[in-house]
């Protein structure tokens, strides 16, 4: 089994998410961090993120755990020639203890996630607790795993 860490990010709402992380539940056994919103980049003109991070123990390779995540992708309505619409995001950040996206670590939607799911909950400057419907797609989760 290898330990995986994944971003998951979207702005159309917690719907794409949600179907995400089931999706992702069927690949191995997943910890899941609190969802957090952030607003888009400057001068982008679209919605607000929401974003989490999930730790995924899979028996899958590294080339089949990317063909997987692209292929959530493309089923959640991923669609890369429409500039700030974003159903789903999934970017795969370390891999069996290699870290793939350093940059992408330091970066505030990856950062603060993953710190809460480490259990080193970080102050919140850029980004903020998701308090509505996005909260409810993790505690729905967190349900199911229990």
């Amino acid at each position: 089994m290898s330990q995986a860490l994944i971003a998951l990010g979207g702005n159309q709402g917690a719907a794409p998410l949600w179907a995400a992380l089931q999706a992702l539940q069927q690949l191995g056994a997943l910890r899941c961090s609190p969802v957090y919103a952030s607003a888009a980049g400057e001068g982008q003109g679209c919605a607000d993120y929401l974003n989490l991070v999930v730790e995924l123990e899979t028996a899958l390779s590294h080339p089949q755990l990317t063909q997987r995540l692209q292929a959530i992708e493309d089923a959640g309505g991923r669609r890369r020639d429409l500039p700030g619409v974003c159903h789903v995001d999934l970017d795969l950040l370390i891999w069996a203890g290699q870290v793939l996206r350093p940059t992408d670590l330091e970066r505030a939607y990856v950062a603060l996630p993953w710190a809460h799911l480490r259990g080193q909950p970080r102050p919140v400057a850029s980004g903020h607790l998701w308090p509505g419907e996005a909260m409810a797609v993790l505690a729905a989760l967190q349900q199911r795993r229990d």
